[in-house]
């Protein structure tokens, strides 16, 4: 009764809904907020490698940001990972769990990430996820899925996750 049952639906194909959550992902889906709860509590959670930390924080994550509409422009959900490869690998399970809808989208945003969709097309990279943004100009909301250019006046809100690491949320940032 914690999770939309329309994002169960959406992860179905991805995570079987029969799959038991280990003890800490449960403990962690539970302390989760309610859905017209205010509160906000931090949770710290230590496991060893392979434990299913990640589905920990992201599952009520995805909730959160499935149950509740957009309230303004701005990025709704920051996940920083110390290393590239971390990066990718969410982006790569975050895509796959996301694949098909277009409520929630996300950015990859790293050195790797091309500036606009012009070069990411020259360095082959794969087009066609409208709930991915592929280039750090689509993140910012500068350019569309087609990579023209938007004008101020219309320009997209930006991905509601954004997937970094910290050199480039100090680029960001600077």
């Amino acid at each position: 009764g914690r999770f939309s049952p329309s994002l169960l639906a959406q992860l179905a194909s991805q995570i079987p809904p029969e799959r038991l959550l280990y003890s800490h992902q449960a403990e962690a889906v539970l302390s989760a907020p309610a859905e017209n709860s205010g509160s906000q509590p931090a949770i710290i959670l230590t496991a060893g490698t392979g434990a299913g930390k990640t589905e920990s924080f992201l599952l009520p994550m995805l909730n959160h940001l499935w149950s509740r509409p957009r309230q303004g422009p701005g990025i709704r959900a920051l996940i920083l990972y110390p290393m590239n490869a971390l990066v990718n690998d969410q982006v790569h399970r975050l895509s796959s769990w996301l694949q098909g809808q277009e409520r929630l989208s996300l950015c990859r945003f790293t050195s790797e990430t091309p500036e606009s969709r012009r070069e990411a097309r020259r360095k082959q990279l794969e087009l066609g996820r409208p709930h991915v943004r592929l280039t750090r100009r689509q993140a910012r909301g500068w350019e569309d899925d087609a990579g023209r250019d938007l004008p101020p006046d219309s320009r997209r809100e930006p991905p509601d996750i954004l997937i970094t690491n910290y050199s480039m949320l100090e680029y960001m940032l600077a």
